[in-house]
């Protein structure tokens, strides 16, 4: 079955009802969208626990969300918050957003209605903000990162080198040996490579059968000289 670009519209992928949080299920991505509605600040944290919600900017926009749908509830939103930080503690936009929506809460103190206006607008405002900020970073991407395939049939190798950029390889199938700085490595498909600035690296395809890899770039390596290749640094050394 082949991908397709979902182009779906922000408030299909997280939006706040009267009620609920829906957010798309991104576990049945690509094969199918699916919705899912959270009732409660719990529901959106077990969402995020589950891997539902995926993606840092994602996972900050769906806990704001869910700490205003708390605050409609009539919730206890310290205990909201806990709940929604405990979900993925390791998660720097979920933590920001609470820390920005309790703070609405905050500077709102003269009735319940002004605490809601607030918190709805500070959530609407976290997710264009989120929407403009993932704009910027996908142009920023398109002009100074690079992707592109790999294919080395058996016998194939890209002898070891290193270059001023940073290299990520995502491996589709096949094995192959990397080497890292001097050590050696099978990899496989489903494996990920990084190879940061200065590391020394190199990919032999000592198997039966071809390997495939997706590669990225950041920066765009320069025009001329972005490899240097350890054989010619050898044959230097000699001279």
């Amino acid at each position: 079955m082949g991908r397709r670009h979902l182009g779906l519209a922000p408030e299909q992928i997280v939006r706040l009802e009267a009620d609920r949080v829906v957010l798309l299920d991104q576990r049945r991505l690509p094969e199918a969208e699916v919705e899912l509605a959270c009732g409660s600040a719990a529901e959106v944290a077990d969402a995020i626990r589950a891997l539902a919600v995926r993606g840092a900017p994602a996972i900050g926009v769906a806990a704001a969300y869910g700490y205003a749908l708390a605050a409609a509830r009539g919730e206890d939103l310290d205990a909201a918050a806990g709940v929604l930080l405990a979900s993925r503690p390791t998660a720097v936009n979920l933590a920001w957003a609470i820390r920005r929506i309790a703070g609405s809460r905050a500077e709102a103190i003269r009735c319940a209605d002004e605490v809601m206006a607030n918190i709805r607008a500070t959530v609407r405002w976290l997710h264009d903000d989120q929407l403009a900020a993932d704009a910027t970073m996908g142009v920023l991407g398109a002009e100074l990162h690079t992707m592109f395939t790999v294919d080395y049939e058996p016998g194939g190798s890209a002898q070891v080198h290193d270059h001023p950029f940073e290299e990520a390889y995502f491996f589709l199938d096949g094995e192959c040996e990397a080497e890292l700085d001097g050590t050696v490595y099978t990899i496989r498909g489903g494996d990920v490579v990084f190879a940061g600035v200065g590391a020394v690296h190199g990919f032999y395809n000592n198997g039966p059968g071809r390997v495939r890899w997706i590669e990225t770039q950041a920066p765009q390596p320069p025009g001329r000289h972005a490899y240097r290749w350890v054989p010619v640094w050898k044959r230097f050394e000699e001279e």
